[in-house]
């Protein structure tokens, strides 16, 4: 899913985020205008199982690896 789109919906609003080859650090502050938001939803562009990649026997569809992820208010 290199140098693709990764869409994060937050709520209703959704966020896009080009997506490194390299580990990366994305930021985005994001004004919710007094809603709150019960979820946090990462749709990745082409996600696919390692069984299809021939890697395992694992049929799970992934497309983002994350190492962290914070909120701040």
């Amino acid at each position: 899913n290199y140098g693709q789109d990764l869409k994060i919906k937050l709520g209703s609003q959704i966020h896009h985020f080009k997506l490194n080859v390299e580990q990366s650090t994305y930021r985005r502050i994001v004004k919710l205008e007094g809603k709150k938001i019960y979820s946090i939803e990462l749709i990745p562009p082409q996600p696919t199982s390692p069984k299809q990649s021939g890697m395992s026997s694992d049929t799970r569809k992934l497309g983002v690896g994350l190492i962290s992820l914070s909120i701040e208010n």
